[in-house]
């Protein structure tokens, strides 16, 4: 064995005897996956079920109480009935009830003469993205009965044709799904930047860092030893939570864990490399944890397609986020999950998290030894 081998050899032991005997350390990166893991997945939803919804009937007829109902058999709904539109508007205003069906007065009457019977929809539109979804199902929920009327009545309206919908990859829609692949992407560059971060800072505060310099090794061997010591810390707290999202939330995965492990290193490589830089940056423990947590967190939860779907944002904001590696992991991250090994979205996320992952790599070697000399 080579003495530079030798070298590499003792201070990578060095730095696991350090991590082990530093509770912060450890509980960064095998606790911290596990309770991020839990705390986003069932703390975040993103599906829109048992929706209070007012529903006025002026009229209590027959069709009306049908109609009414149809919405008290959906899942989605949870009906609050009223006889007047004022109370209702007012249960709208107030927060107690998400949309208001108004079905009027003479709403039985239409029905029953030419199948286009009043009705008036409101929403509260506060939350966009929930009022959308609740407008969207109580047009279904209409549409629905409509047609089943129709057909009842054996009219001429039958339609001609009959649309059967089937869902790809995430048959019940399920938002924990989508939430927990993106999760552990946001726990990965989190833990790696901060832990990353404060040994760093920690060692250049104690003076440990001086006394490691004394020795032969150079500045990019102990780069180097950090490097591989971390990125196999965090490739456990990221098998511990990849098993429990698999094992007791539920969330299936199609895909090849040799390449989720590839992906996975490429992706915790990026995310320490963060952490070496600001650390040579500050050699504060202080400012290098709050300055590595911004910059794991912020572009992770905005620029990843995490919670939101990048193809909606403006372009610019489409632009810069292929600066950020956790865009890519993200997506590979969704396609192992839900989908399997699809090469054609796998392969050209890897290559763009790879060239950002050694880009940040370099800048954290050039700058730690700048920062030494």
């Amino acid at each position: 064995m080579t003495r530079r081998l030798r070298r590499l050899r003792a201070l990578i032991v060095k730095e696991w005897r350090s991590v082990l005997v530093d509770p912060a350390a450890f509980g960064i990166a095998v606790g911290a996956p596990v309770v991020l893991l839990i705390l986003f997945v069932y703390g975040v939803s993103l599906d829109t079920e048992r929706v209070s919804v007012g529903i006025v009937i002026e009229q209590s007829t027959p069709e009306a109480r049908d109609l009414a109902g149809a919405f008290r058999n959906a899942r989605y709904f949870r009906p609050v009935f009223f006889h007047e539109r004022l109370p209702a508007e007012r249960a709208l205003s107030a927060g107690e009830v998400g949309g208001v069906v108004v079905l009027a007065g003479n709403f039985s009457r239409a029905a029953l003469a030419e199948g286009e019977a009043p009705i008036q929809v409101l929403v509260d539109g506060v939350d966009g993205r929930t009022g959308r979804t609740v407008a969207t199902y109580v047009e279904g929920a209409v549409a629905k009965w409509l047609s089943q009327r129709v057909l009842a009545r054996q009219a001429s309206m039958v339609p001609g044709a009959e649309v059967a919908s089937r869902v790809w990859f995430n048959p019940s829609l399920e938002s924990r799904y989508f939430i927990a692949p993106g999760v552990i992407a946001l726990i990965m560059a989190v833990t790696g930047s901060l832990l990353a971060a404060l040994v760093v800072a920690s060692e250049w505060e104690r003076g440990t860092m001086e006394a490691v310099l004394v020795t032969p090794a150079k500045p990019s061997e102990l780069l180097l030893a950090k490097v591989l010591s971390y990125v196999g810390l965090g490739i456990a707290g990221v098998g511990l939570a990849v098993a429990l999202a698999i094992a007791v939330i539920g969330i299936p995965f199609r895909g090849s864990y040799l390449i989720l492990a590839v992906a996975a290193s490429l992706f915790m490589l990026a995310a320490l490399s963060l952490g070496f830089v600001v650390s040579g940056a500050t050699r504060n423990r202080i400012s290098a944890g709050r300055l590595a947590l911004t910059a794991g967190y912020l572009p992770t939860i905005m620029l990843s397609g995490l919670l939101f779907d990048l193809q909606n944002a403006p372009a610019p904001i489409q632009w810069i986020s292929h600066l950020v590696p956790a865009r890519y992991f993200v997506s590979i991250l969704h396609t192992l999950f839900l989908v399997g090994d699809v090469w054609g979205v796998i392969l050209p996320n890897l290559a763009g998290m790879a060239v950002l992952a050694f880009s940040l790599l370099a800048v954290a070697v050039r700058l730690n030894r700048k920062r030494i000399g």
